[in-house]
């Protein structure tokens, strides 16, 4: 599934694979760098979204729905594993566990 999101008025869409160049982009790591000091101090301009750039919220937003989507991929990766195995074979009821 590809990640779709604006960069000023022009839709954007990257595949996963595409990632590692993107990253080691010198305007991507400036925008990494807005993120990470926006979660640790807040906006730059002090005064709420809506008086930030259109493309810094953008960037933010875009950065900030990857994080949630990688997180719930773990999460499920994560209770899939502590699933009890089921079985629809009616000859394995009562029978030993291999």
């Amino acid at each position: 599934m590809p990640l779709v999101f604006k960069i000023g008025d022009e839709p954007v869409s990257i595949r996963r694979d595409e990632v590692k160049k993107i990253v080691e982009d010198p305007y991507f790591l400036n925008i990494l760098s807005y993120y990470n000091m926006t979660k640790l101090w807040g906006m730059p301009n002090g005064n709420g979204w809506a008086n930030e750039p259109c493309d810094l919220l953008e960037s933010i937003t875009a950065l900030e729905m990857e994080a949630k989507a990688i997180e719930a991929e773990m999460y499920e990766e994560a209770n899939s594993k502590n699933k009890p195995k089921t079985t629809t074979d009616p000859s394995a009821i009562g029978g030993k566990q291999r």
